[in-house]
């Protein structure tokens, strides 16, 4: 309404200085063209006052009635009055035209001898009426000999210079009309500029880039500047857009876990890996659905929830350069945890590390400052389980090397004691176990070498092209004696048997089979089935090892491959122990060769235990990737 309001008094204000702009106008005009008539006549008058003049002064000295009647007959007028006087001031002739006769204008004698001619709009007779006068000087022979004065009277009456009040008022109405419209219409083309404007705003201010516009007369200059406004706006917010969801989708893909909480104690960012360490339950909305709650409502560790409630430290203030670090006392380190969360796939370790971090917004900026902490949460599973094995492998090496040095040292002592003239029998058993015992030992130090040959990152195993025929007839010599003294039948074959080579690094393949075979003869009870199966494919062959023995729980089939690691009671109790190091040589030999080993057990059917080995691949890449598997 008020905007309204101003609009029409902007357009009466405009209306009413238009009329009187335009009425001062016409004034001016009109006075203009007034003032240009008198000039007319006057002009028109001189023209015969000069004509007269030079015929008067041509006949001055024989100056005759008759004559002057003819000359002013030819220029005789009803309209205009003569009037001659001679030097001295005396009225020779009064022509007036038929107008009222008046005294002569004698009075400006003197002026008009002097200047030669005088035209002016004066008095003229007893009317008082102003009227056109020419007067001008006659001469004779070189001599000013008198005067001579041309009026026109009636002028005045016909073409005086008046501007009536009505025509004055016409004009100022239609000028009042024409200013209304234009400012009515510069009016609404400038209101639909400023509601275009007023559109692209809102649109604006609601974060929607508004469309382009066409440019209408006036309003080009701000349609460009608000086309411009639009683009760089459309830029910035696809711009703004990208990188959010860039940084969404680098905080979903972290294998790291990410937690921030705001000072006020909410949750402002969860990443679904956080979430998946933790073993959270999400409602349907995701992660996303957690943000805005208490850190206790959605994280049930009560160890991070206690990291993450800690009040944040100030950050430091900027006091000019860095002092030595030696000058006070250091930043405490940040706060970290380790804990153990049970996830569906078992135990996972975490490593929660906390800092605090000054956050764009924060609903507790009030109190805070604006300052959130941040948990980071790593998946140490892996890492705790290498060093588990490493200490499992420090404590099974000592108590293997311990256990045969036990039993040598005590047979010895006795055989110390002993006297061997007298107890000779005793003696040889006491040998005998002690025989027995180094071997072991020397058994455990020759797999530990193995070990460690394959894992060394320098070493190179070629791969050489082999029989499969001489490979089985080999291994089946080699535990003959070993599978006649357990009573069980021994099958070794390749599929398809048109195919006699194969791949492979002959010693680290003959370590693979023999631990293989050793322990499917070793766990199988007599009338059982031990099997070597060589299937070949177009890029792979097969190393199958299977027996009929008494199986491993599932439970430990992940375990059989560590080093020292023994299923007593899965196996069969009289069995003579062995190292504990047979699975992990062939895992380790497998991976050198750059194939893979998959274990099928099933406690009281048996075990399988199958090698992948390419048949195709370069001396110089396998060797390569075998060291870097072993690495």
């Amino acid at each position: 309404m008020r905007s309204a309001s101003s609009t029409w008094k902007l357009v009466l204000h405009a209306t009413l200085l238009a009329g009187i702009g335009c009425a001062a106008l016409s004034w001016i005009v009109l006075g203009a063209a007034a003032e240009r008539e008198p000039a007319r006549a006057l002009d028109a008058l001189r023209i015969r006052a000069r004509t007269l003049a030079a015929l008067l002064g041509h006949h001055w000295r024989s100056f005759e009635q008759p004559i002057i009647q003819e000359a002013l007959g030819a220029v005789r007028d009803d309209s205009i009055d003569i009037v001659v006087a001679q030097i001295d001031g005396a009225v020779i002739m009064d022509e007036r035209g038929g107008g009222p006769r008046g005294p002569a204008p004698i009075a400006d004698l003197r002026q008009v001898l002097t200047a030669g001619e005088v035209r002016a709009v004066r008095y003229w007779g007893p009317g008082e009426r102003p009227c056109p006068v020419v007067a001008v000087r006659i001469e004779s022979d070189g001599q000013p000999v008198g005067a001579l004065w041309v009026a026109q009277p009636g002028w005045v009456a016909d073409s005086g210079p008046v501007l009536g009040p009505v025509r004055l008022s016409l004009i100022a109405g239609l000028a009042a009309l024409l200013a209304a419209a234009i400012v009515g219409l510069a009016l609404r083309v400038r209101r639909d500029v400023f509601h275009d404007v007023i559109d692209a705003a809102r649109q604006l201010s609601d974060s929607t880039p508004p469309p382009p516009r066409a440019a209408r007369g006036a309003d080009v200059m701000l349609a460009a500047v608000l086309d411009e406004l639009r683009q760089r706006l459309s830029t910035q917010v696809d711009l703004i857009d990208r990188q959010r969801r860039m940084l969404a989708d680098l905080v979903n893909q972290l294998r790291e876990g990410v937690i921030v909480v705001r000072g006020d104690g909410r949750v402002a960012l969860i990443n679904p890996t956080a979430a998946r360490l933790l073993g959270l339950s999400l409602p349907p909305g995701g992660v996303e659905a957690l943000y805005g709650k208490p850190v206790e409502a959605c994280i049930p560790q009560h160890a991070i929830q206690q990291l993450l409630a800690a009040p944040p430290r100030q950050p430091a203030q900027d006091s000019g350069p860095a002092a030595p670090a030696a000058s006070g006392p250091a930043e405490p380190p940040e706060p970290s945890v380790r804990l153990e969360v049970q996830s569906r796939s078992g135990t996972v370790h975490l490593l929660v590390r906390t800092f605090d971090v000054v956050l764009a917004e924060s609903e507790g900026a009030a109190t805070t400052g604006g300052l959130g902490r941040v948990a980071v949460l790593t998946d140490i599973t892996a890492l705790q389980r290498t060093f588990q094995m490493r200490t499992d492998f420090v404590a099974n090496a000592s108590h293997e090397l311990r256990t045969p040095l036990s039993t040598i040292r005590a047979a010895v002592e006795t055989l110390m004691s002993m006297d061997l003239r007298t107890e000779a029998p005793a003696a040889q058993q006491f040998l005998a176990k002690v025989d027995r015992q180094s071997m072991r030992m020397q058994q455990m130090v020759s797999d530990l070498l193995d070990l460690s040959r394959l894992e060394s990152p320098t070493q190179r195993f070629a791969p050489e092209t082999l029989e499969c025929r001489r490979i089985l007839a080999d291994l089946t010599a080699r535990f003959a004696d070993a599978v006649e003294r357990r009573g069980l039948t021994w099958e070794a074959r390749s599929e398809p048997p048109d195919v006699v080579t194969m791949r492979a690094n002959a010693q680290l393949l003959r370590l693979v089979l023999d631990n293989l075979v050793d322990n499917a003869i070793k766990f199988t009870d007599a009338g059982g089935r031990v099997a070597v199966v060589l299937r070949h494919a177009s890029d792979v062959t097969e190393v199958a090892v299977s027996d009929t023995g008494c199986g491993i729980p599932p439970e430990e089939q992940e375990r059989v491959f560590e080093r020292f690691y023994q299923v007593h009671r899965a196996r069969s109790g009289g069995v003579e122990r062995g190292t504990g190091l047979g699975l992990s040589i062939v895992r380790h030999a497998v991976g050198a060769m750059g194939g893979s080993i998959a274990l099928a057990s099933e406690p009281g059917k048996g075990t399988t235990v199958t090698v992948r080995l390419p048949r195709n691949q370069a001396r110089d890449e396998l060797s390569a990737r075998g060291a870097a598997i072993a690495r």
